[in-house]
């Protein structure tokens, strides 16, 4: 019994240094594993607010790009949705941005951020991993509805209408007639533009105008043999050759050297010696 408790007396510091010296390394082992998990929070924090900035400005395009003129039902619900998760992540990146700053303008003394602050970055993450996965599910409903279409030529200018069927356009037709006619009587250069939304019927009107009687009326000055109408494409063309298109167009000389300055020229002069007519779209 006495050499038992020499025993029990002889090992017990030992035990007792033990446990002591076991509290700080599970202390270390919990830190490390709490730093490992808040990392892989911060990049899927930084993963999702990258792929919402990058998302966004797409989802703008394909708003302005499906929005056609087509009267598609499931197409505007489409858009609807696309256009409310839109706002849902400016809002989200705007608050992003905000707590980025804020955090950047912390003092050296507040290293460690409020617990309000936390709960936001917290919420923040939440928010943004619902509006990736709302995105995903708008993109499943689109393609689950989606009915194919044939293919539209690029430009409306290809199409052909006939003008009993023209409904609306009566008058601001004879608006530009008139323009037309001030400009035949000033002798003054006028640039007149269409604008409107796709589809609301620019290039027909521009059509029309061009096959007026008032478009027709332009004639050359004596002494010059250039063509007094010209109808040029110019929808992503390259501006040099934009110059070189309407240097054709209007049968010009072509220069020796075709740059761009002396294109310029030449067709500066040629609108001061004529009285051209001349569409772009």
């Amino acid at each position: 019994m006495r050499e038992l408790l020499h025993s029990n007396e002889c090992f017990s510091p030992k035990s007792q240094s033990e446990s002591s010296t076991s509290p700080p390394a599970l202390s270390v082992s919990s830190s490390k594993h709490r730093s490992r998990q808040a990392n892989k929070k911060y990049e899927a924090f930084q993963g999702d607010a990258t792929f919402l900035g990058r998302e966004l400005p797409m989802i703008t395009c394909a708003i302005e790009g499906q929005l056609s003129g087509q009267d598609d039902h499931v197409l505007r619900l489409s858009v609807e949705e696309l256009r409310q998760i839109a706002r849902d992540m400016e809002d989200c990146i705007d608050r992003i941005t905000y707590l980025a700053s804020w955090k950047q303008q912390l003092p050296w003394y507040h290293i460690r951020e409020p617990i309000k602050k936390k709960k936001s970055f917290t919420e923040l993450g939440k928010q943004m991993g619902r509006l990736r996965k709302q995105l995903e599910e708008a993109h499943q409903r689109r393609e689950r509805y989606c009915v194919s279409r044939p293919a539209l030529p690029l430009s409306s200018s290809e199409y052909y209408v006939p003008p009993e069927d023209l409904v609306g356009l009566q008058v601001p037709l004879e608006e530009l007639k008139n323009h037309l006619s001030e400009q035949e009587e000033l002798k003054q250069l006028k640039v007149i533009a269409i604008v409107g939304f796709c589809g609301s019927g620019k290039t027909v009107l521009a059509q029309e105008l061009y096959n007026s009687e008032v478009g027709t009326k332009f004639d050359s000055k004596e002494g010059t043999k250039s063509k007094i109408q010209t109808w040029v494409s110019a929808e992503g063309m390259h501006p040099m050759k934009l110059l070189k298109e309407m240097h054709q167009n209007l049968e010009i000389p072509s220069p020796l050297t075709s740059n761009g300055r002396q294109l310029t020229k030449d067709q500066k002069d040629h609108l001061n010696n004529n009285s051209t007519f001349s569409i772009l779209i």
